[in-house]
């Protein structure tokens, strides 16, 4: 079996891997609010109702949600679907990239990506932003497969990538933004296009992108939501949203690929200048999420590798000695012992585990003190190095497990606002309700009043639902819902209860050994910040209890 078919093997088991992590990570949570709205409008272009073009949407995630829908059934795994597939195909679109980066750095990059848990995250996420990402790597590795062969459908593939991309989301404009940054940088070594190869790239792009965006003609109002995706991306950057949340995620989340960026050397600094670009505009912006996440994500991956590589080859460029061996082996067993131990389920009682890890840190700094008087400030230095990068990828990997397989999955989630579990609960008790008082889950008259569109999303499957606007009257309804800052009386017939609908994953408010504990283990001890609703059920309903 050649080389090349091995490489491409093991490109394909990233891939499937990626897949398997992306569908868990998307099953373990509901939609958020901007998640519901973006199901919405294509659950309403499914049943023939055309979205408003209202409020930012992608055109790419409109078509290929109402595409799922349409062949799956509405549901969260099939909203969230097109980003599932486009981030589990990230790490195949590493392969063209493999005679610029090199075969064993395109490998590791295409690794990063299946495996590192913001990847996981923007990829399971009901937007078209995993789309951008998938479309910039493709069309940058076609665009080098055409200078290299020469072969137009190259060219077509890289033109139809971009036109893709531009009706996908707002990172993909901060991605073009580092993309024009890289062709400044590097405008010495770039080839440019002959007048007739320009105007094919142009023609193509321009077609491709009037054709994503209008879904085949099907909805011509998508050649304005894409535009206003970049109207929105450019606006963003000067109304003073400023935040620091995309930084804070990274280095709560990313630590591995920070530490391994650094020994990329200086011939990564043009990279580095990549990612300060997506960091700067995503906090100037106020941009969160998935849209701030990716375009960092793209070019520390790319680092990330080279880092690994090169620090592989240091530490295996000279032999170690039967001592070196035998140190580290010990550290890494108390290190891996200390850090498993601290971050063990049984949280109750963690002063044991505290202990441990005390007692870990003092037996690997004594053996780095024996070590350097032995052997010189160089031993200790490598084990000490390969010892942090074993706990640092047993946290990735902690994190990795965490959003596909823990039953608290909002412990292992970035910063960020989620829909809280009662609004499922909720739903389920209206349906067992309808179920009782008509014998039909689905034909209670529900009135839905306020900006929740969570609400609407998992109750859209009952016919008497009505969504109301601020100013519209309330209609004779059995349940009413509203948002807590509209709270009122519908009438002395009702009875009501509050209930969270949004939840804040966040660390404010914990201090010393919760503050270490949800560093390790992601478990805030704090009530999370959460917007209410109120459910209001007319009197009268058997087995309804306030």
């Amino acid at each position: 079996m050649s080389s090349l078919t091995l490489e491409l093997l093991a490109y394909i088991f990233l891939t499937l891997v990626a897949l398997a992590l992306r569908i868990g990570a998307a099953s373990s949570r509901l939609l958020g609010q901007e998640e519901a709205l973006r199901a919405l409008a294509a659950w309403h272009f499914v049943q023939g109702q055309a979205p408003e073009p209202s409020w930012p949407l992608s055109p790419a995630s409109l078509g290929l949600q109402s595409l799922a829908f349409s062949l799956f059934g509405a549901g969260d795994i099939a909203a969230r679907l097109p980003a599932i597939l486009a981030g589990g195909l990230i790490p195949l679109a590493f392969f063209p990239l493999r005679r610029v980066l090199g075969k064993d750095k395109a490998l590791v990059a295409a690794a990063i990506s299946a495996f590192s848990p913001l990847w996981i995250f923007s990829s399971s996420f009901a937007d078209g932003e995993a789309i951008g990402a998938l479309a910039a790597l493709a069309a940058l590795g076609a665009i080098l497969w055409y200078w290299e062969s020469r072969s137009f459908p190259w060219l077509y593939s890289a033109a139809c990538a971009l036109g893709l991309g531009m009706a996908s989301g707002l990172s993909f404009w901060t991605i073009t933004g580092e993309g024009l940054i890289l062709a400044f940088l590097l405008r010495e070594k770039i080839k440019p296009l002959e007048a007739k190869e320009s105007t094919v790239f142009w023609l193509t792009l321009g077609a491709s992108f009037l054709l994503t965006s209008t879904l085949l003609f099907f909805y011509p109002p998508g050649l304005g939501l894409a535009a206003d995706s970049f109207a929105l991306w450019l606006s963003s950057l000067f109304r003073g949203h400023f935040s620091l949340k995309p930084l804070v995620n990274f280095l709560l989340y990313e630590p591995l690929l920070i530490l391994a960026a650094f020994w990329k050397g200086k011939d990564g600094l043009y990279l580095w200048a990549l990612a300060g670009f997506g960091l700067a505009v995503a906090i100037f912006g106020g941009i969160e999420g998935p849209a701030g996440f990716l375009p960092i994500l793209l070019p520390l991956t790319i680092l990330s590798s080279f880092g690994l590589c090169n620090l592989f080859r240091h530490l295996t460029g000279e032999k170690f000695s039967i001592e070196e061996l035998i140190a580290f082996g010990l550290s890494s067993c108390l290190g891996v012992w200390g850090f498993l131990g601290i971050s063990a389920y049984t949280l109750y009682g963690a002063l044991p585990y505290l202990l441990v890890f005390l007692g870990a840190c003092i037996g690997i700094a004594s053996t780095l003190i024996v070590l350097s008087l032995m052997r010189g400030l160089k031993a200790p230095y490598r084990v000490l190095i390969l010892l942090l990068l074993t706990a640092l990828s047993l946290g990735e990997i902690k994190l990795a497990r965490g959003l596909n397989f823990s039953p608290y999955i909002e412990e292992h989630l970035p910063l960020c606002h989620i829909t809280s579990l009662e609004v499922s609960e909720v739903v389920g008790s209206l349906r067992k309700l309808s179920s009782y008082r008509t014998g039909d889950p689905f034909t209670l008259k529900l009135a839905l009043t306020g900006d929740i569109p969570e609400l609407e999303w998992y109750l859209r499957d009952f016919s008497g639902l009505k969504v109301l606007g601020k100013s519209q009257p309330l209609p004779e309804a059995e349940v009413i819902i509203a948002t807590a800052e509209e709270a009122f009386l519908p009438g002395e017939s009702y009875f009501g209860r509050r209930f969270t609908v949004r939840e804040e994953c966040g660390v404010t408010g914990l201090k010393g050994l919760s503050l270490l504990r949800w560093l390790l283990y992601r478990e805030p001890l704090v009530p999370r910040k959460g917007e209410e609703a109120i459910l209001w059920v007319k009197k009268g309903f058997p087995g309804f209890k306030p």
